[in-house]
């Protein structure tokens, strides 16, 4: 799909797999991809490390520690509960681990929470 296409045209996009969220909010496209990456929980700040890359496609390593923080920050308060919400993650607010839901698109195979101490 083009990004001339309609609002009509993206609406259908959208509703082949309701599960992703929608093209209109790419940073939780992000993020859902980057927990797939994942077939174990991982830490918010590493998981905001991952996502500014992905947005930026750049290296891990040229993430600043402002950015990380930033996004960190509107992953937890913002983006994370929205998708927990929809049943796409699964977070825990007091380790800040994430992991995407065995039932969403983005989740590889794995037992997903028997691994954590």
């Amino acid at each position: 799909m083009s990004d001339n296409s309609s609002p009509a045209e993206r609406t259908a996009a959208d509703a082949i797999d309701p599960s992703v969220p929608s093209t209109g909010d790419a940073r939780k496209q992000h993020l859902m991809g980057c927990l797939g990456r994942f077939f174990y929980p991982v830490e918010l700040a590493t998981l905001a490390t991952y996502v500014v890359a992905s947005e930026r496609t750049t290296a891990l390593e040229s993430v600043s520690d402002d950015e990380r923080t930033r996004v960190a920050i509107r992953l937890h308060h913002v983006h994370i509960p929205e998708l927990v919400e929809r049943d796409l993650v699964e977070y825990d607010p007091e380790s800040r681990m994430a992991i995407a839901a065995s039932d969403s698109t983005a989740a590889p195979e794995r037992s997903r929470w028997s691994n954590v101490p």
